[in-house]
């Protein structure tokens, strides 16, 4: 059986998940022309509702520096986030492919990689989802700004869906 869920972000972005085996998670993030005309990164990242941290603080971040590269990273403090391998973990990212007409993403993650810096991504459990995009200035990723930036917390369930006209509720 296959999992899927879906949620509309701010700035006409499209995320959506599929559990799909039994050991691996994968995603998908469609953005908007306008996003990539903007901005040079866009994150997007999940933190499990046991850490009340408050911001990006203990998530595992998909830092992606617009064009084809995507980044395994960890946030350990609201900044910028950390590739997993500068941490002494593991870049578990696999599938990874950029869809250029389509404006697409795509990446597969282990369910449980047993790296400290990484999320269990746990069927039908909640978590925060986060999102932010910025600029890059001599080679420096900026910090975003506040309208360019989110969390909402989501089941990580095939029943999950939040359709373009819903508006999600950010914390």
């Amino acid at each position: 059986m296959t999992y899927a869920a879906t949620i509309c972000l701010p700035k006409g972005w499209k995320f959506s998940w599929t559990f799909s085996s039994t050991d691996e998670i994968s995603f998908t993030l469609k953005l908007a022309q306008e996003t990539l005309d903007s901005y040079q990164w866009v994150g997007v990242g999940f933190r499990s509702t046991g850490n009340e941290n408050s911001g990006m603080t203990g998530a595992d971040i998909i830092n992606i520096l617009t064009g084809p590269e995507v980044l395994d990273s960890y946030a350990t403090c609201n900044c910028q986030p950390t590739k997993d391998t500068e941490l002494s973990g593991e870049d578990n990212l696999s599938n990874v492919s950029y869809d250029q007409e389509l404006l697409e993403y795509r990446w597969t993650k282990p369910i449980n990689s047993q790296d400290p810096n990484d999320m269990i991504y746990t069927q039908d459990s909640f978590a925060y989802l986060l999102w932010a995009c910025g600029k890059i200035k001599d080679g420096v990723q900026l910090r975003h700004l506040v309208p360019d930036r989110g969390i909402v917390k989501v089941q990580l369930s095939e029943n999950y869906t939040k359709d373009c006209e819903e508006i999600i509720e950010l914390i």
